[in-house]
């Protein structure tokens, strides 16, 4: 089946995709979409590291496919 027919086949079905007793590490999202939509940009910039061009952590797997 085509990429294109396996879409259209799930955009019909009518039951959820995603339902959250498959995925019981996640008690919460509510909660957690709540906590982030509160935050402002200013809030998400201070928890970045001061300078993200010399932390070796942000370089991790990149230029790699």
């Amino acid at each position: 089946m085509s990429r294109r027919k396996r879409l259209l086949t799930l955009f019909k079905r009518t039951e959820p995709v995603w339902k959250p007793e498959d995925h019981p590490d996640i008690d919460d999202a509510g909660e957690w979409v709540r906590r982030m939509r509160s935050r402002t940009c200013l809030d998400v910039a201070k928890d970045l590291p001061s300078d993200l061009s010399t932390n070796p952590t942000h370089f991790e797997g990149f230029g790699k496919d």
